[in-house]
């Protein structure tokens, strides 16, 4: 009978335990998915099998519309039967991703390929130019200036990327023309353009760099001042060995103006007056 209680108190204790333990308050536990970088589609009408179009730009606005545009493409259901659209950094293109012409189309500008691979153009050759289009200082403050004075004394927002003309290079070159050193400026870095605008916007930097295109200057400021009056948006290539019919490209170059919204228009180039 002494084992009998020991077991009913034992039997007991157990399901009041489980009862407060399923009483509690589930934990919830976020788990942090990374964010989307590419995107694929069928070509209508075409052979999944067939070869992937594999397109690299650093603009993640209107790329999904630009590979869909494609996918739609008459022409290129003929050769191709997947398009692949990747937004990345300019910094993430290797020199070994042109040397082995990885991309079938990418967007950058000539000096980071050259950087990369002297003679890019072996590999390379140029599909369509873009706009030009003008840098600035923005800043919320009406007394803004570039002088030693205005800049040791404010917080400055820059872009976390180091090879951006507009968000590191450009405005880095400006404060060193005026005799400012850099390394005295308290300087806050942001990974994206919308945090760097958004950290001026709530007073978390008094000052910040940027370029004038429609929809991509703050939207809040005061003041600016102009650091470069015009400098190249950038320019789409192709591998220079590609055999791509008249057609084709007349219709890639048409899903290049996706874009035009953003301010970043391409023209023809090469193509002349070939595609009307």
């Amino acid at each position: 009978m002494y084992k009998n209680k020991i077991i009913t108190i034992t039997l007991l204790s157990v399901f009041l335990l489980s009862a407060v333990i399923f009483a509690l308050p589930t934990p919830r536990v976020f788990v942090q998915i990374p964010p989307v970088k590419s995107y694929e589609c069928e070509v209508f009408g075409a052979d999944a099998q067939d070869p992937v179009f594999t397109i690299m730009t650093p603009i993640a606005q209107q790329s999904i519309s630009f590979a869909d545009t494609l996918c739609l493409s008459q022409s290129m259901k003929n050769e191709y039967g997947r398009i692949r659209v990747e937004w990345v950094d300019r910094g993430t293109l290797s020199a070994k991703d042109i040397i082995e012409q990885r991309y079938d189309m990418f967007w950058n500008r000539e000096n980071i390929l050259k950087g990369l691979v002297p003679n890019f153009d072996y590999y390379y050759r140029v599909f369509s130019s873009s706009d030009y289009y003008r840098v600035y200082w923005y800043s919320n403050d009406e007394d803004f200036e570039v002088s030693a004075a205005y800049f040791y004394t404010h917080k400055v927002g820059l872009l976390n990327n180091q090879l951006s003309q507009s968000g590191f290079l450009l405005p880095i070159a400006d404060l060193d023309m005026h005799g400012i050193n850099f390394k005295k400026v308290d300087i806050h870095f942001f990974d994206s353009l919308e945090m760097l605008q958004r950290a001026l916007a709530v007073g978390e930097v008094d000052t910040i760099s940027g370029y004038a295109l429609p929809g991509r200057e703050p939207h809040k400021f005061k003041k600016r001042i102009s650091i470069v009056n015009s400098m190249p948006t950038g320019t789409w290539f192709i591998p220079k060995n590609l055999q791509l019919s008249q057609t084709m490209q007349c219709e890639l170059f048409t899903a290049t103006q996706v874009f035009n919204e953003l301010g970043i228009n391409s023209y023809p180039g090469n193509l002349g007056g070939l595609c009307q």
